[in-house]
């Protein structure tokens, strides 16, 4: 009577069995179910399920193959279960949504977790099942990945010894990309990292300072222009403390521990200090007098006095002031000092000569027609042209000095 065996389910045809037919079960054990045990695949499509690999006696079946493709859309991890007697399995998950598929024995116990779109090899001791390769002798990788170690590969052997990034750069010597914070010394370079990389290009700090743009420091002997600065220099930094708008004409002076300009002022103008605050031009107005006197009674006419001025001005005013109420006519003429005197031809006041009329006073600040300039060391006559009642009378011409 026919048996079959026990771990690829192989049938033994018993002693004088099977006369005249024995060779069509032996091709079917040789020809189908060894050569499927040794070399034969079977596509499984397993439904979003756990699925068992059939079996059969003497037959084809799923468990037998030497390659099981597992197939077949998947919603989560899912588990194939292989017969509990020892075999070598390969083992390809290509099913649909990126699960493992889990090998187990149908009697349970621990099992052997295949990625998807991986294949392993997979041995079931008929006891428990495990991954057929855990250590390889003189091993020759050229590509792929290799996953699942139980253990690091050490730097001897081309791994990094660690289980982590941290670990596999302390073991390597190697620094951290990005912003580098765990680099605390750069010994040993050939060539000085760029200022791209964040060095200075160079090495020595002549050439650095070139390549970075900046200056010495110490007394500074190489800074030849100070460009976009924001904030001023302060009086101690040897600046003016404050961003000084260049004005024509303007004065600098201190404030508040700062250097500022005045407005500039006008021609001939005169900066006056008004203490603690801010100094302010001022007019260099004077007055050019004379009196003349007839000893009580009215004085005669003609040139009364010669007066040289030794500054540049000009005439902005004349006053007239009389002792008591009368008329008097004054004409001034003015010339050089090279073509001293001056005469009525040298006359500064054109019509509007200066006239009291039955008064006591007379003031013009208009000077109609006057020639009103005066240079330095000019000489002024004042002619009395007509008196009446007047005996002494006080000549005034305010002048500003250029």
């Amino acid at each position: 009577m026919s048996t079959f065996s026990p771990l690829l389910r192989i049938e033994l045809i018993g002693q004088g069995e099977q006369s005249n037919t024995w060779g069509t079960t032996t091709n079917t054990n040789l020809g189908t179910l060894i050569e499927q045990a040794i070399a034969g695949a079977v596509t499984v499509t397993i439904a979003d399920a756990d699925y068992t690999l059939s079996t059969a006696d003497g037959a084809s079946d799923q468990s037998r193959r030497a390659l099981v493709i597992i197939a077949g859309v998947q919603t989560q991890q899912r588990t194939v279960r292989i017969p509990n007697t020892s075999k070598v399995y390969f083992i390809r998950n290509v099913t649909s949504g990126g699960f493992p598929v889990q090998i187990q024995r149908v009697s349970g116990g621990n099992s052997v977790s295949v990625p998807n779109n991986k294949t392993a090899l997979v041995i079931c001791d008929g006891s428990e099942v495990s991954t057929a390769v855990q250590y390889l002798v003189d091993p020759v990788i050229t590509g792929g990945t290799i996953s699942a170690l139980s253990s690091p590969l050490p730097v001897a052997s081309g791994g990094t010894g660690g289980i982590d990034d941290t670990a596999a750069r302390a073991n390597l010597v190697a620094a951290k990309s990005g912003i580098n914070n765990d680099i605390t010394a750069l010994p040993g370079l050939i060539t000085p990292l760029t200022v791209a990389q964040g060095g200075t290009g160079a090495g020595n700090a002549n050439t650095a300072r070139t390549n970075l743009s900046a200056a010495k420091s110490g007394a500074n002997s190489d800074i030849t222009s100070l460009t976009g600065l924001t904030t001023p220099l302060s009086l101690a930094q040897g600046g003016t403390g404050t961003n000084i708008t260049a004005a024509a004409g303007g004065v600098p002076y201190s404030t508040a521990g700062a250097i500022v300009l005045t407005a500039p002022g006008t021609s001939g103008q005169l900066l006056r200090s008004n203490g603690a605050s801010a100094p302010a031009w001022a007019s260099q107005s004077t007055a050019v007098s004379l009196v003349v006197d007839g000893n009580g009674a009215p004085f005669s006419t003609g040139v009364k006095a010669y007066l040289q001025i030794p500054f540049a001005a000009t005439i902005t005013a004349v006053t007239l002031l009389a002792d008591q109420t009368g008329s008097v006519v004054v004409d001034i003429w003015k010339d050089t000092y090279a073509n001293f005197p001056p005469t009525v031809a040298d006359t500064i006041c054109a019509a509007a000569k200066p006239t009291i009329t039955a008064n006591n006073k007379y003031t013009d600040s208009t000077l109609t027609g006057w020639t009103t300039s005066i240079a330095a060391n000019d000489i002024l006559a004042f002619n009395v042209d007509s008196v009446i009642s007047i005996t002494r009378l006080t000549i005034s011409l305010t002048v500003v000095r250029l």
